[in-house]
Formats: C-alpha cells, sequence, structure tokens
C-alpha cells in the first residue's frame, strides 16, 4: 500500500476552508443573537409606546368626563336646569324648563366632539329624567360596565361598549349620584368615545 502524502497547500487550504466555515458560523450567530436583541427591544418599545397611548387616552377621558360631570352637577350650568325643572308645579313651566333641559344637554354633547351623550338617569323610577333626543331606551346596564377608579363622588368607567349606541362602540364613561334642590337623588352619566 502507497502511503498518500498530503501537501502543505492541501493542509493550508483545508485549514483557510475550515477557518472560514467557523467564521461564518460566528457570524450567522452573532447576527442571529443582535436581531433577537433588536426584535426584543422593538417588542419592548412598542410595549412601552402602546402603554403611554393608552394611559393619555385613558387620561384625556376622565378629564373631558370630570368636565361634564362638574357641570351636570347641582352646582352646575346643567344642574341648575334640573333644579328648575324639578321645582316647577305647572305644566306650563315643566314643558318649558324641560325644552330648555333638554337644550342644554344638547349644548353639553355639541360642545365636545367626543362626547357620546350625557344624561340624568332616576334610579328609583328606572327612566331617565329628560327622554334622550334620539329616543333611545336607557337601562341601569350603565353602572355594569368596568369601574376604573373611583374619585370622590365620581365612579369612571373602563373601555366598554357603548350604552348609547347599543355596544357597537368603544367608549370611556363616568356617573355620580347628585342631590338636587327638591332632594330629588338622580345619576349623572356621560360617555366619550375610546380613540
Amino acid at each position: 500500500m502507497k502511503k498518500k502524502k498530503i501537501s502543505l497547500r492541501k493542509i493550508i487550504l483545508l485549514l483557510m476552508i475550515l477557518g472560514c466555515l467557523t467564521s461564518a458560523v460566528a457570524i450567522i450567530l452573532t447576527s442571529y443573537s443582535s436581531l433577537q436583541l433588536m426584535n426584543q427591544n422593538n417588542i419592548e418599545d412598542n410595549m412601552k409606546m402602546n402603554l403611554y397611548q393608552f394611559t393619555k387616552e385613558s387620561d384625556e377621558a376622565c378629564y373631558k368626563l370630570l368636565r361634564v360631570l362638574n357641570q351636570m352637577s347641582a352646582d352646575g350650568m346643567v344642574g341648575s336646569a334640573v333644579d328648575k325643572y324639578l321645582t316647577q308645579e305647572e305644566n306650563y313651566d315643566q314643558y318649558i324648563n324641560k325644552k330648555n333641559l333638554r337644550a342644554q344637554l344638547v349644548s353639553l354633547n355639541s360642545s365636545s366632539p367626543s362626547l357620546l351623550i350625557a344624561f340624568y338617569y332616576d334610579p328609583y323610577r328606572n327612566c331617565e329624567l329628560v327622554p334622550n333626543y334620539a329616543n333611545v331606551k336607557i337601562s341601569m346596564e350603565y353602572k355594569r360596565a368596568p369601574v376604573l377608579f373611583e374619585a370622590t363622588v365620581n365612579t369612571f368607567q373602563g373601555i366598554h361598549g357603548s350604552v348609547f349606541y347599543q355596544n357597537q362602540m368603544p367608549v370611556y364613561s363616568a356617573y355620580r349620584r347628585e342631590r338636587f334642590g327638591d332632594g330629588t337623588l338622580l345619576d349623572c352619566y356621560a360617555e366619550v368615545k375610546s380613540c
């Protein structure tokens, strides 16, 4: 048997090929690790951005709702129209003040494009104080939405389906119970669009 001699050139060539393969594997592993890290950082950045957007949206909705509920309170601009309506004994005066109250609620709704509806609900009679302009039947369903937080007399609710638009639109909402001049307890409720 003849022994084959491997030339020095072949050994050098083989070592070079082996070195190139090792370098290629190292580059691939490093690139893969870098891509994984970049992807992980990208996911984390997206999550931070989404959380920031959600928090900003929630804060804006809560401020809008608070402004509306303050206007609807017994001391507020719309609340004073409720007081006038509740204290009238004559049918004609009730009719005039009911029209005025409805106009105040419509004005309140048109003052903010994101406000979908604001109404007064009588929890003891299970009906709205003044039927809304769209004649949509409102029930106590508005209290079943998930509570986001409670602040003094106001209860803020997280994203849920609209009471007014039959759950077709995601909204934030808030309500509070108010005692008016004649002793009547009413729930003030408002919804704003979720962006």
